[in-house]
């Protein structure tokens, strides 16, 4: 049977409902694959997350043994004592309480807590020689060995009452489901023993006599701790073992602790020992966060370390999930086991997976350290004998760590460059003058031979450590590095946090700074360096155009797709895709294949497939990466409007080139919470929509830019559809109007249903959505409109109708194939022709949307159709799919007044224009840009959302369609 290992942090067991809880992942675990073994491994009772209790009962020990060794009169001593070891016991016969179970559970633990008090103090009394680190190891071993059994206990009674539930049900209904047979064989091989608890002391985990810092004797590492185990798993094949972490015992007996990382080097040495096939660690946070959530609320996951990063990021200030200790044993071993960090209160999250080597990418910030209590010395030395002569006397000084040391020579002038943390525990007993003045005369004493040298001295500095793969290595970024420093006090270069010292290693920058600006020099870090999380909708034409824009820009804006959506079904990668993913996913698309078969072929190593139901919940596509994230969207789908709002309220930002969900109809659902809230955020730089007007020509922008003026009122004029534009071309060329429509279609500036272009709703659309953008400013309702609109094929089917007295069919245009619907409009080539002879001289038809004012009765109104403009005219002298539109300013529009122009249709255009979005939330990000500000009217509270639904915004509105054709919107 096959081994796995879990280990259980302290914050996890810290209440009895933090226990209830990870017993239930511990038992879910084990129940999940019955040809599955569980080892676990528990850390003593820690801080609870929700500040019911802020100490950690190994703490509370150690206070315990202090007290004990305090020489105090024996009276108050004893008193002291007494009141702490009945605290220290209440925390877990109050766990005990609440949660039900037996008090005997910890009762012989907690026995030998108050044999080994009794003992020491008996020891004091009589004033006998001892030693005061095995007393604190002696109890401070009391909090996983009173843990341990209480969490057990907890899993045997939730196994307890599945093996119940099971037999009643097969008594009764005389059958079970194959899942639940397999369940209940393993339960009855277990023989009522579902979690046995280890002492580890008696497990092989045999230590050097080094108390408090005790380490794993080779022997224990190579055979005991695997004879052990061995031993308890023929006696238990089919029990989770429950080991005590952090604990063990030296050749004579004694009790010892495991020092650094102890819990974590019990569990990775047990690892090696089983032969685990992975390893998974609950803590109180979602893996490993790039940055202390103090500083920046919010921060990403890391979601993938390597050995080295992890090492460093607990060595520099980071999050501490494993120090090099912790990973001792498997290094030792070779074995690479797989761990995953994952949180105990939402672990459904994918966490942080720690391997020994990390899949390649280019260089990318996997975390950010911060320590304080720091100090940077210069001194003028002769020579090097001379430096490595400081370098020992700094070394040996009590309560310095040497963090860096360089000597630089600028020709015969010589430095010695030192970075180096304090003890703060010392310099309280010292006072400060024990890092500065005295720090400083014992190196002129035993350096400098009395003769101050030059020198100079920085106190109360703070070490700032950026860690990922080849990021020291990476030009680009320590430039970004350079950038920020250079800003921290204000702008300029020749600042003080620029003239401390910053030095790197392969995989690390390192910036040391005065104390004072920390926080903000890491929340700019931060920002500067961070990922940005792209989910994608939509792999028709536009999406996997928009994904080659993003390969190209992967580094440059450090971005990463942790998404993809087509009507298959979702892909994601924890972690997000690699550009190389990215092209295979590309190539795949261009071959027919969905995403589901890529899927299912394996096309990306680590990618992960989702059901069509559960890709259209953004959170499950946005949990794959958290952090900032942008959803774009390359579909058609009036539906999506769903998701956008969703997405917005979970904090992601928005990208959309699809028209629909701007234009649906006021009872579409949710349409009239929805539609406020899109126009909201598209005014507050939380939603980006330049594509949805005249592709990349920036008309939605332009619009904004206008608005940022307050102007009374906003007309608009123009052509802003390339497909008609283009076919409208070809027929003014002498080409009959199918041509021209064949001509666009094979242009590809079509919808794959062509009558969606031709039907002029496209035009209404991109109208609606910049009165919407108008009304969303100006406090109007968005629904309250008057629209006039026919098609591009409606003069011409009249025409049709006029000279051959028969009706033409309509009903059937929108579900014709490309090939049927060219062909359909053979009918419609005399016809258009001779709208076109009976044109006045010097004028041509285009194609018009426009949005009027009435200053009479302050209303806007909406009109698109077919029109007769004079050829001079700025639109009647546009060729090809070039788009053009007008902006009055409160006035009519006109060529003098603001204007966008340029090719309005196309995949490459359309793809750019969110590329462009994309770098425009990519520098606010970076707190580069700060966005456009437009005060808008804010819409009565009555008249605005109220609440978001969370569950089931996957489902499409039964009326989720974009306008189609009809004369009027209805208040």
């Amino acid at each position: 049977m096959a081994e796995y290992g879990i280990k259980v942090g302290g914050s996890s067991v810290s209440s009895a409902r933090n226990i209830d809880i990870v017993a239930d992942l511990i038992v879910k675990q084990y129940l999940s694959n019955p040809t599955d073994n569980i080892n676990v491994v528990v850390s003593a009772i820690g801080k609870d997350p929700a500040g019911t209790r802020a100490e950690k009962v190994t703490d509370m020990l150690l206070d315990l043994a202090k007290l004990i060794l305090e020489k105090k009169s024996p009276k108050k001593n004893a008193l002291a004592v007494e009141k702490k070891l009945t605290e220290t016991s209440g925390v877990h016969t109050d766990i005990i309480h609440h949660l039900h179970i037996d008090y005997r559970t910890a009762h012989y633990p907690l026995s030998n807590l108050g044999l080994a008090v009794a003992d020491a103090m008996s020891k004091i009394k009589r004033k006998e020689n001892i030693n005061p680190y095995q007393i604190k190891d002696a109890l401070a071993a009391m909090g996983e060995l009173s843990s341990t059994p209480i969490v057990a206990a907890v899993v045997q009674h939730k196994l307890e009452k599945k093996w119940e539930s099971l037999e009643t049900k097969l008594a009764k209904e005389k059958m079970l489901r194959p899942e639940e047979q397999a369940v209940l064989n393993r339960l009855r091989a277990a023989n009522g023993v579902y979690a046995h608890v280890v002492d580890s002391r008696h497990a092989g985990f045999i230590t050097d006599s080094n108390f408090t810092k005790a380490t794993l004797l080779d022997s224990s590492l190579d055979t005991e701790i695997a004879r052990h185990h061995a031993s308890l798993r023929a006696q238990y094949p089919h029990s989770i073992l429950m080991y005590s972490g952090f604990v063990g015992r030296d050749i004579e007996g004694n009790t010892t602790t495991i020092g650094r990382d102890g819990s974590n080097t019990t569990k990775t040495a047990l690892a090696v020992a089983a032969n685990e096939q992975a390893i998974t660690i609950y803590s109180d946070t979602d893996g490993v966060l790039l940055v202390n959530p103090k500083i920046v609320p919010n921060s990403q996951t890391a979601r993938s370390l390597d050995y080295i990063e992890t090492v460093l990021l607990a060595k520099f200030g980071g999050m501490k999930v494993l120090e090099e200790a912790g990973l001792y044993p498997l290094i030792r071993a070779k074995k690479y086991i797989p761990i995953t960090v994952k949180n105990t209160f939402n672990p459904d999250d994918p966490g942080t997976l720690i391997t020994h080597e990390a899949p390649p990418s280019v260089p990318t910030m996997k975390g950010l350290g911060i320590l304080h209590d720091m100090h940077y010395r210069e001194f003028a030395v002769q020579d090097p004998r001379a430096f490595q002569q400081l370098e020992r006397t700094l070394a040996s000084y009590k309560g310095v760590n040497i963090l860096k040391s360089t000597l630089d020579s600028n020709g015969a002038k010589k430095i010695g460059k030192f970075v180096f943390a304090v003890d703060r525990k010392l310099e309280k007993r010292h006072g400060a003058e024990y890092f500065a003045s005295a720090l400083t005369d014992r190196i002129i004493k035993n350096v400098f031979g009395g003769q101050a040298p030059k020198s100079f001295h920085h106190s109360a500095g703070s070490l700032v450590t950026i860690v990922g793969r080849e990021l020291g290595n990476s030009h680009k970024d320590m430039s970004r590095v350079y950038d920020i420093l250079s800003k921290a006090n204000g702008g300029g270069t020749d600042t003080n946090t620029h003239k401390l010292p910053v030095w790197t290693t392969p995989d690390s920058i390192h910036l040391y700074m005065d104390q004072g600006t920390t926080n903000n020099v890491v929340n700019m870090l931060y920002n500067k360096l961070k990922k940005i999380n792209v989910v994608l909708y939509g792999l028709g034409n536009i999406g996997p155009a928009f994904l080659q824009k993003a390969i190209e820009n992967y580094d440059e804006l450090g971005i990463t797709v942790t998404g993809i959506v087509d009507s298959s079904g979702g892909y994601a990668k924890i972690g997000g895709f690699t550009t190389h993913d990215l092209e295979a996913i590309i190539a795949a698309k261009k071959g027919k294949t969905s995403l589901k078969e890529a899927a299912e072929s394996s096309l990306v190593e680590g990618g992960i497939y989702l059901a069509p139901e559960a890709a259209k919940n953004f959170r499950n596509l946005r949990d794959f990466c958290k952090g900032d994230t942008v959803l774009v969207d390359a579909t058609s789908e009036s539906s999506m409007i769903h998701r956008l709002a969703y997405a917005l309220h979970l904090g992601a930002k928005v990208i959309s080139v699809n028209k629909a969900p701007y234009a649906v109809e006021k009872d579409n659902g949710h349409a009239k919470r929805q539609i406020p809230q899109l126009f909201e955020a598209l005014l507050e730089n939380r939603l980006f929509n330049r594509g949805t007007v005249g592709a990349d020509i920036g008309v939605p922008g332009k619009l904004l830019d206008i608005l940022i003026k307050n102007p009374a009122y906003v007309t608009v004029r123009g052509c802003s559809s390339g497909t008609l534009g283009y076919t409208t071309t070809l027929i003014e060329e002498g080409k009959p109007l199918s041509d021209g429509v064949q001509g666009a279609i094979a242009e590809g500036f079509t919808e794959p249903n062509p009558y969606k272009d031709f039907s002029g709703n496209d035009v209404l659309n991109k109208m609606v959505v910049l009165w919407r953008t108008i009304a969303t400013k100006y406090g109007l309702d968005p629904f309250d409109i008057k629209v006039s609109h026919e098609s591009y094929l409606a003069p011409a089917i009249r025409k049709y109708e006029e000279l051959t007295g028969k009706p033409f069919e309509t009903s059937d245009l929108s579900g014709l194939t490309k090939t049927a619907f060219v062909e359909r409009m053979k009918m419609l080539d005399g016809p258009f022709k001779a709208l076109q002879k009976g044109l006045p001289e010097g004028y041509v038809l285009r194609y018009v949307g426009e949005i009027s004012y009435d200053e009479a009765t302050k209303k806007y109104s909406i009109s698109v159709g077919m029109r007769e403009v004079h050829k001079t005219n700025s639109l009647g002298s546009l060729k090809g799919p070039d788009n053009r539109i007008l902006f009055g300013i409160n006035s009519s529009p006109d060529d003098l007044q603001d204007f966008a122009s340029g090719k309005g249709a196309g995949i490459v255009e359309t793809a750019n224009a969110i590329m462009r979005d994309l770098k425009e939330i990519v520098s606010m990000a970076r707190g580069e840009y700060g966005g456009r500000k437009i005060g808008y009217v804010k819409r009565p509270l009555s008249e605005r959302p109220t609440h978001l639904p969370m569950v089931n915004w996957h489902r499409p509105s039964q009326k989720a369609t974009a306008l189609m054709g009809y004369s009027q919107f209805l208040k």
